[in-house]
């Protein structure tokens, strides 16, 4: 009896410890959020940018392992988010991010914004249901913005691939332009090459893999093995 007593004790503990670590992941997600789109809409650009360098430099991380890099592109993202549902306010957006890139040539986040806001822009116009249902007249604005995307992303590619979300947002060009599998893979595969650790890469890899977009099954078990090896 003593002994279970002592085991419940142990198992009490360990939940108090577990929940209180998970709380203090969330709360340092939510900050790290709060911050950068806060910075964001206040034109804070460079503090952006500065946070960002730092990051990717020691390739910080949150307890739980998550990248605070992609913690804080999240926050900026979450702008894009709010505005993706009204056209005039998606422009309002990518007019900030190109004041952002005129400013500050050389950020990353800048460019890679820019290109995440007009990718928003595209499913704007698509939807996010099947093919089946997008208007006939959506399918020329979604392409347009597409095509406008991975232009931009490759014209900068140069000071953007230096960050890894260039990769993440360039699959979700080829996730709606229909790339054939072998060009989407050897983006991926260069992706991993510079940033094996990068966990968005995986994700936005798999997630482009599935049936609905062209892919199977097996070319997700196949990815992940490979992965693991």
């Amino acid at each position: 009896m003593h002994n279970i007593s002592k085991l419940m004790l142990a198992v009490c503990g360990l939940v108090l410890v577990t929940a209180s670590a998970r709380a203090g992941e969330l709360e340092l997600r939510q900050e790290i959020r709060r911050i950068a789109a806060e910075r964001f809409m206040a034109g804070q650009y460079a503090e952006i940018d500065r946070q960002v360098a730092e990051y990717i430099e020691t390739a910080a991380r949150t307890p739980s392992g998550i990248w605070k890099h992609t913690v804080l592109f999240n926050g900026v993202n979450w702008v894009i988010g709010q505005a993706s549902t009204k056209e005039k306010e998606l422009v309002a957006v990518e007019e900030r991010f190109l004041d952002w890139a005129r400013r500050y040539p050389d950020s990353t986040t800048a460019h890679i914004g820019y290109a995440s806001t007009l990718l928003t822009h595209a499913w704007y116009f698509r939807g996010r249901g099947p093919a089946s249902t997008v208007r006939e007249q959506d399918w020329a604005p979604f392409r347009a913005y597409l095509k406008k995307a991975r232009e931009y992303l490759m014209e900068h590619a140069e000071t953007a691939r230096t960050d890894p979300h260039w990769y993440t947002q360039m699959f979700i060009v080829a996730r709606g332009e229909g790339w054939p599998n072998d060009k989407f893979m050897d983006l991926v595969s260069e992706g991993l090459e510079g940033y094996p650790y990068f966990y968005p890469i995986y994700f936005g890899a798999v997630r482009s893999l599935l049936p609905k977009w062209g892919g199977s099954l097996k070319e997700i078990d196949a990815f992940a093995l490979a992965a693991v090896k």
